[in-house]
């Protein structure tokens, strides 16, 4: 099959770079976020109501909710990628510290008005697998530092940003991980 395409080749106008030109040029000079293609309205009228008549969506509980569940998500790494270059080496430290200091997800939930209970278990999730994946690191490279246990063990970008204009989205997104292996995560939840 390789070889047939080779020879019939693709269609210029047809590639994914060529977004910006007929057939599928947009209508609008506006870029949309990946939020607005994963919308929770089938009709995708929100997106209508956003760009065309200018108009906010008040935040219902599932978007709080999934707020806070991101925030769960960035606030835990963050401190778990500061806690493995300043005091911890293994996973049962981790689990030690963090896993019955609920903390970071009460503040968050309850800034929120979201859903502890489920704020809680994200949270000690996350320590669970990080402390697992952290006893992986070791246990595969007993002598390694703690940049090296970190980059292996933790997502290295969390929320970055990016410019998603060359496909014809907003110029300004962020991913909710990015690891080394070029693999896009984006969290969602929902009913």
């Amino acid at each position: 099959m390789r070889k047939e395409f080779e020879h019939l080749g693709i269609s210029e106008e047809m590639r994914g770079y060529s977004w910006n030109t007929p057939p599928i040029e947009p209508l609008d000079d506006f870029k949309i976020s990946v939020a607005d293609i994963n919308s929770f309205c089938p009709t995708r009228r929100d997106v209508y109501l956003k760009y065309i008549l200018r108009e906010r969506q008040k935040p219902n509980q599932y978007m709080l909710n999934g707020l806070a569940y991101h925030k769960v998500i960035r606030k835990t790494l963050g401190e778990l990628k500061k806690a493995l270059y300043n005091e911890f080496s293994d996973g049962q430290s981790i689990i030690d510290k963090f896993y019955n200091n609920s903390a970071i997800p009460l503040s968050i939930s309850k800034k929120l008005n979201a859903d502890t209970e489920n704020c809680v278990k994200l949270y000690r999730y996350i320590i669970i697998q990080a402390a697992a994946r952290v006893d992986d690191v070791i246990s595969k490279f007993p002598s390694a530092d703690a940049e090296t246990i970190v980059s292996m063990a933790i997502p290295p970008f969390i929320e970055r940003k990016i410019d998603g204009s060359l496909v014809g989205l907003s110029e300004n997104l962020s991913l909710d991980v990015f690891t080394p292996f070029n693999t896009i995560m984006d969290f969602k939840s929902g009913v």
